[in-house]
């Protein structure tokens, strides 16, 4: 990352909540160590989506990559990650998109699509309730 320095590039900090891939550089007991683009931090091991009481060492390996969201910086400037935050945040910023491409100025109404409303499908089916009697 020095090099980077001398040449007057700075790495990118990642924003609170932002997908980022990680590199594990060592496991311990309170978490994993990683580094990303931004710099080292700790996946503490409530942040790994392991099974309780489950040894993090089965599942990451030294050298592997993982998928981590930035979480708030940790004490003396370490950065925090967590792996459980990633599908929730991956889910979060589909929905934004999806919310975006249905149109943001119709004032939180969506619009009816192709198909029309439920009255609209409805109306052209005969569900045997008219007037007429059975009797005639």
């Amino acid at each position: 990352m020095r090099a980077l320095e001398k040449e007057g590039d700075v790495a990118p900090t990642p924003k609170q909540n932002e997908v980022v891939t990680a590199t594990v550089d060592k496991i311990e007991n309170y978490g994993v160590l990683v580094t990303t683009e931004a710099g080292a931090g700790v996946i503490p091991t409530a942040e790994l989506d392991l099974p309780l009481n489950s040894d993090p060492r089965r599942r990451y390996k030294i050298g592997a990559e993982v998928q981590v969201v930035q979480m708030r910086g940790g004490s003396k400037g370490k950065l925090r990650f967590s792996v459980r935050a990633v599908s929730a945040t991956e889910e979060r910023n589909a929905f934004a998109n999806f919310r975006q491409s249905q149109g943001k100025g119709s004032g939180g109404k969506q619009k009816a699509g192709k198909l029309g409303s439920l009255g609209d499908l409805l109306a052209g089916i005969d569900l045997g309730g008219g007037s007429k009697s059975k009797n005639g």
